[in-house]
């Protein structure tokens, strides 16, 4: 198959698990060894791109639970050139161009709803833009405990960035969403000076 024909398909590389997609597996005729070669190295990107997350999260005032996740563009676009490097290592040059951009084509609607997953859930599913997509803009997070209409403890998570990435989560004390699990750990929240 041509590679505008690829390109024109728009497959999703990636599953809300982030997994190599099957759609992806197919199209681009990966061996059981690329799916685990490649698996392995977005997972190895991803880690050391939330080291950079965390590096860049900072506190301004430790008796208020505002935080601020600094951007570093420079710093993930050398990440984002690793990652092609090592693809292009994997599963050679012309696969890695097609791979790298169905990873980041995410799965549309109609796909994720085949399957199985809820509109209103997706977002958390799979923590909001992937890693390459992130770490561009600063965000703002606040963090606050209320008490609920049951009179039990929620905790309540707003952010927002400079680009249209931000919103609102709520639940029980321990419920913080995928995207901010590695920032938000039980040390930074309930720790002496989190409340």
């Amino acid at each position: 198959m041509p590679k505008t024909v690829v390109r024109a398909l728009k497959v999703p590389g990636l599953t809300d698990e982030e997994e190599i997609s099957p759609e992806a597996i197919a199209l681009l005729g990966l061996t059981t060894n690329d799916v685990n070669a490649v698996t392995q190295l977005y997972r190895d990107m991803k880690a050391r791109f939330e080291q950079l997350e965390r590096a860049n999260f900072v506190r301004p005032d430790p008796k208020q639970t505002s935080f601020i996740l600094r951007a570093f563009p420079e710093k993930n676009a050398a990440l984002k050139q690793e990652w092609l490097t090592h693809l292009q290592e994997l599963v050679g040059p012309s696969r890695a161009g097609l791979l790298d951009q169905c990873v980041r084509t995410p799965a549309d609607l109609p796909m994720r709803m085949a399957r199985g997953h809820d509109e209103r859930g997706m977002h958390w599913i799979h923590g909001g833009p992937r890693w390459f997509d992130r770490g561009l803009f600063e965000m703002r997070i606040e963090v606050e405990t209320v008490i609920g209409a049951n009179g039990r403890e929620i905790r309540e998570i707003r952010y927002k960035s400079d680009r249209p990435e931000g919103g609102s989560a709520a639940g029980p004390r321990l419920n913080i969403p995928h995207r901010f699990r590695h920032l938000l750990t039980p040390e930074i929240l309930d720790g002496p000076s989190a409340f």
